[in-house]
């Protein structure tokens, strides 16, 4: 499927009715609202299921790295790492990435 997603960032358009109230999603220049349809469901849907993925790995690579010790840089404290924990850390970030880009 080559067709894109409405352009982002979406916003949140509340106070909405047709014939009821509701919320709805604008996209690109924040007022048009975003078209249900399947590409743009389906970006909906990949996006939130990555998204704890996608932070957990976040926050791993960022602990990691911020890890230090007084005067050390993060290159550092990433040099002192096996690369067994390296290796893990950078497997979760690729499969996390690789679920959102999915």
């Amino acid at each position: 499927m080559n067709t894109k997603h409405t352009p982002t960032p979406w916003t949140v358009l509340d106070g909405l009715s047709y014939p009821e109230p509701f919320t709805g999603i604008a996209g690109g220049n924040g007022r048009d609202p975003v078209p249900l349809n399947e590409i743009n469901a389906a970006f909906i849907v990949r996006a939130c299921n990555a998204h704890d993925d996608l932070v957990a790995a976040l926050q791993t690579l960022l602990q990691s790295a911020s890890a230090t010790k007084a005067g050390q840089t993060d290159f550092a404290v990433w040099k002192s790492c096996s690369a067994e924990t390296i290796g893990a850390v950078l497997n979760d970030a690729r499969a996390a990435l690789a679920k959102a880009q999915a």
